[in-house]
């Protein structure tokens, strides 16, 4: 992807594309992850690196420990971590633990794209468990990270980029096309997409962030997981709808989207997310 180091907008947004001016996750969680993906880590040789990061690993305990998860019993040290959660869950955990590292949660903005973060990971799974055909783990993750490039141009336009979602949500816009509209190509979505290989994430993760607004408009664009890309932007728009989020997503627009359609989430469904999430993501946010 050859985006150019820095992009000015429409209406004066400077944001900085250059290698070193976009964040980086913690090197202990970025080894973790490897580690795990190699499929030759141990439960020993994960506490070793992990307590390398106390903050990361105060994270991924606290994570551990929370309602999500079911334990009765509370865990204390990182290799009891993994006999809870597994390699998969584990491998989600240091990902929400280190990604949360990079949103400022004190911030009103970054924290609500921290909130709608979560509530999208949340959707996703549960979506990939009930509708099959994608990876629950791998929905996870991608929900998580899928508007990863917002927190980038918020923390170079913060101004700017605040009073843009100020102003679509009093409006009861939707945020990305006015987005688009202000700040052209350099998108949540491209930026997002260009962290995402910073971090070496997988190619279905990258293709999520960069495609999830475009399949909503019917674009074939997407060029692998289809399927995993329609299921994420399925999430995020359920999210919104329950008042995770920024855009206001009515029922109708849900049901009716191209995303939704393909994968099959209907009325019934929707039914049931509305009984369910909200205490679900509570939980969630407040142990992450």
């Amino acid at each position: 992807m050859s985006d150019p180091p820095e992009w000015i907008g429409a209406l004066g947004f400077t944001i900085n594309l250059d290698d070193s001016d976009l964040p980086v996750l913690s090197v202990v969680a970025t080894q973790a992850v490897t580690l795990i993906e190699q499929e030759s880590a141990t439960a020993a040789d994960l506490e070793q690196l992990i307590r390398g990061d106390a903050s990361l690993a105060s994270k991924i305990l606290r994570l551990a420990n929370s309602p999500v998860y079911g334990g009765k019993v509370k865990i204390a040290n990182i290799s009891q971590a993994v006999v809870r959660l597994g390699l998969a869950q584990l491998k989600n955990t240091i990902l929400m633990a280190a990604t949360g590292q990079v949103f400022d949660q004190s911030d009103a903005i970054a924290g609500s794209l921290w909130e709608h973060s979560i509530a999208t990971s949340m959707a996703g799974r549960w979506l990939a468990i009930e509708l099959g055909a994608v990876e629950p783990e791998m929905a996870f993750v991608a929900g998580m990270l899928h508007d990863i490039g917002k927190i980038h141009i918020y923390s170079q336009e913060p101004e700017a980029y605040a009073d843009l979602i100020r102003e679509t949500e009093v409006a009861g816009d939707r945020f990305f096309p006015r987005e688009r509209e202000i700040i052209g190509f350099t998108s949540h979505e491209s930026v997002g997409a260009l962290l995402a290989r910073k971090w070496q994430l997988s190619d279905e993760i990258v293709e999520v962030i960069r495609f999830h607004h475009e399949i909503e408009e019917g674009l074939n664009a997407v060029a692998g997981n289809q399927r995993l890309v329609a299921l994420v932007s399925t999430a995020n728009l359920l999210a919104n709808h329950l008042d995770f989020g920024t855009d206001h997503v009515s029922e109708e627009t849900l049901l009716g989207s191209a995303p939704a359609v393909m994968i099959g989430f209907d009325d019934e469904k929707l039914f049931r997310c509305r009984e369910i999430f909200p205490d679900l993501v509570s939980e969630q946010l407040a142990a992450a």
